[in-house]
């Protein structure tokens, strides 16, 4: 029996990753290609069942080159999500908050007398878990800076975001090393698109 190859390389996929419009061009050619082959070869009746499975193919390659993509913006040593993708992540989040879906934005930043304390990657790794299990199940965390960490929370309600922005600044509190948690203050300020001006910006500090 020859040996079965993949349809999909690898590189192929790293190179769709690279050219996130050609990703998506190519998944809906190919359905229409399969669509079209089927209805030659065997009729119209055929051809519009493999329509349907070549769609289902080419949302399957979508979702598996999104979530490839997210992986790649992952920071290295926290594992929170990188700068580059809360670009990506604003515009549309930042859309939907225009159409009547409130977004919060709530930035974290540790301030030690006025400046960024020295961390290492195990203090910035346990700040970022602390962060992580603030975080509720449809947030997204990032981490911007040595020791800046944003969160954007979507459908945001009042009563959650302050118990929101109280239980990150705790969490990040509770897991500095003990020299810092005495003299560092944690700077939480909040915002939220979608919502009047009024609202618009509320700091925390701790």
């Amino acid at each position: 029996m020859p040996e079965r190859r993949p349809l999909v390389s690898a590189s192929w996929c790293d190179a769709l990753l690279q050219h996130r419009g050609l990703a998506w061009a190519a998944s809906g050619a190919a359905a229409a290609a399969l669509a079209m082959a089927a209805a030659d070869e065997s009729g119209p009746a055929l051809g519009a069942s493999a329509a349907a499975i070549a769609g289902g193919a080419a949302f399957a390659v979508r979702r598996v080159l999104a979530e490839r993509s997210r992986q790649r913006h992952r920071d290295p040593v926290t594992g929170l999500f990188d700068g580059e993708y809360l670009t990506q992540c604003w515009g549309r989040l930042a859309r939907r908050a225009r159409n009547q879906h409130p977004l919060a934005v709530l930035m974290a930043t540790i301030d030690d007398g006025g400046t960024s304390p020295t961390l290492n990657d195990g203090e910035r790794r346990i700040i970022a878990d602390s962060v992580k299990r603030a975080c509720g199940e449809h947030d997204l965390a990032f981490i911007t800076g040595p020791a800046r960490f944003v969160v954007l929370a979507p459908e945001a309600v009042d009563r959650r975001i302050g118990a929101l922005a109280e239980r990150l600044r705790a969490c990040i509190r509770a897991a500095l090393r003990p020299d810092l948690a005495v003299r560092a203050r944690v700077r939480i300020c909040v915002s939220i698109v979608g919502r009047p001006p009024a609202v618009g910006a509320v700091p925390v500090h701790a």
